[in-house]
């Protein structure tokens, strides 16, 4: 799962939207720097990361992806997976789609005086960018695939993900009904 996905799985509650969202920008030595509300989302995307990297059935799709993204499949994997829920999005939720990026861009924004300024300035960055929206279309992810694949330094195949997608989008639709809901279930009792 990536940051699509984080945030829609924080349950409109602003301390578990900005630490799912900080949780792979900030380093571990900075998580005690937060407030305990944004601790608890820091330590939820983290929950969400195991059990979806522990999943059998995402386990399945990231073997698809193996032989053209080796080691880095699963990164590819957990972005692959936020392009399956914007286009599931109408079925997983009543809410508009723009309306919930606009949303989550004011939650972050409303908390900056809670961030160290590198950590800012990378918020403002990816809002400046409309980042959550860059990963719900496919042109948008492109263009994120492209930026990660001219950071790796080993071999990747990032930019060619999205014929992946392509060929196994029947498998990864049917993978995504299968283990999001029983995300969502975990997580339900967890922040019950």
């Amino acid at each position: 799962m990536n940051y699509l996905a984080h945030a829609f799985l924080s349950h409109h509650k602003p301390d578990l939207l900005v630490g799912n969202i900080l949780a792979d920008i900030i380093k571990q030595k900075e998580f005690t720097d937060y407030s305990l509300g944004v601790q608890e989302g820091i330590i939820m995307h983290r929950k969400i990361d195991s059990f979806t990297d522990q999943h059998p059935v995402v386990r399945n799709c990231t073997k698809l992806l193996q032989s053209r993204h080796g080691k880095y499949s699963p990164v590819v994997m957990d972005l692959l997976w936020d392009l399956v829920l914007a286009e599931q999005w109408d079925t997983r939720t009543d809410i508009d789609f723009n309306e919930f990026v606009e949303t989550t861009y004011q939650v972050l924004l409303s908390r900056k005086e809670e961030y160290p300024k590198h950590i800012l300035d990378k918020l403002e960055f990816l809002i400046g960018k409309d980042f959550l929206t860059m990963y719900s279309h496919l042109e948008g992810m492109q263009t994120i695939l492209d930026r990660i694949q001219s950071r790796t330094k080993f071999k990747s195949n990032f930019s060619a993900a999205l014929e992946d997608y392509t060929n196994h989008k029947e498998t990864f639709f049917e993978a995504f009904n299968i283990f999001f809901p029983e995300l969502q279930i975990v997580l339900n009792k967890w922040t019950a």
